[in-house]
């Protein structure tokens, strides 16, 4: 199983650059981000089958992918496994509140 790792600033980066925090509307406690154990390539991305007629959103990062489940992760049509197949690289996802406390954690040391 790969190990996922992230530096404080690259996760400082992370949170920094999510373009759904723009959006007022959103509801912090819906948002994710999947971690791309590396850069996807370019025909995957290309390539990547998106759902139709689903609430959830998706914006790419350079190694993650901001994810916006209004109706909850559970019941998302994005999991980490559908990136994980459609991309090609292992991902693995943790929700908004858990980055932002990984973070600081990271700043503490």
């Amino acid at each position: 199983m790969p190990v996922f790792i992230r530096l404080a600033q690259e996760l400082g980066q992370i949170l920094a650059h999510n373009p759904f925090l723009k959006d007022k509307t959103v509801d912090q406690s819906k948002l994710h981000v999947s971690f791309l154990y590396q850069a996807a390539p370019e025909p995957a991305w290309a390539r990547l089958p998106l759902p139709e007629g689903i609430p959830d959103r998706f914006a790419r990062g350079e190694q993650e992918i901001y994810i916006y489940c209004p109706n909850g992760y559970a019941r998302s049509k994005l999991p980490a496994s559908f990136f994980e197949k459609a991309l090609g690289v292992p991902v693995t996802n943790r929700n908004w509140n858990t980055v932002n406390a990984l973070y600081r954690i990271a700043l503490q040391n």
